[in-house]
């Protein structure tokens, strides 16, 4: 029993950074066609320090947000409570996925960064992105 309380402790603060993003890959896809976006899913696990200081800073960011509403659907994982498919490797958190419409991946990366680190990967990744559409 007390193991449980203290699981629950830790997805609660897990979450204390209120990220409201869905957590289910299929619709993440399917509403990535939709609306003609690519596809960010954020892994972390329960016990991550690291997850916990990206969810609570870089993701709180406005500039980074906006960023990605833009161009994103947005996934939040949590590698003990949701399920992503198997061809991810998600060994290492937190962990970041960036993917086409179509779920094929761009970019990932395994860390923390902050959110002018993080702002200049969008911005990179933006690029590439659009030569690669491009040709």
């Amino acid at each position: 029993m007390k193991k449980i309380i203290i699981l629950l402790m830790l997805v609660s603060s897990l979450f204390s950074a209120n990220l409201d993003w869905p957590s289910d890959y299929d619709d993440a896809l399917k509403d990535a066609q939709t609306q003609h976006k690519r596809v960010y899913i954020f892994v972390s696990s329960i016990s991550c320090g690291w997850c916990k200081k990206f969810a609570n800073t870089t993701l709180q960011d406005k500039k980074v947000l906006q960023a990605l509403k833009k161009q994103y659907v947005l996934l939040h994982i949590v590698k003990e409570i949701d399920e992503l498919p198997s061809n991810f490797n998600t060994r290492a958190v937190p962990k970041h996925f960036f993917l086409d419409e179509k779920g094929n991946i761009v970019y990932t990366f395994v860390g923390y960064v902050d959110s002018s680190d993080f702002l200049e990967y969008l911005k990179e990744l933006d690029e590439e992105y659009e030569d690669f559409s491009e040709e």
